[in-house]
């Protein structure tokens, strides 16, 4: 699943927009891109568009198939490892 998260400035409220639907992508690798470079560059632009001109700021997390999980566990694993 593909969700876009937003966070409001001084607040942990979460607000979660799952933008695949239930249809299921077939490969998310594309929009994940290379250590999640494309993930990143689209959250980035999210927060732009977002936050443009507004007031305050919200936060924007965007992930795909908890990619962004997978990714700290994995991380923390070779942290341990080495």
């Amino acid at each position: 699943m593909f969700a876009i998260c937003f966070f409001s400035e001084g607040s942990n409220a979460e607000k979660r927009l799952p933008a695949g639907g239930r249809k299921k992508l077939l490969n998310l690798g594309y929009l994940i891109g290379r250590r999640g470079d494309t993930l990143d560059a689209i959250q980035h632009l999210c927060n732009y568009a977002v936050n443009r001109d507004v007031e305050g700021h919200v936060r924007v997390n965007v992930d795909a198939e908890s990619y962004r999980e997978k990714r700290e566990e994995y991380v923390k694993v070779m942290m341990v490892q080495n």
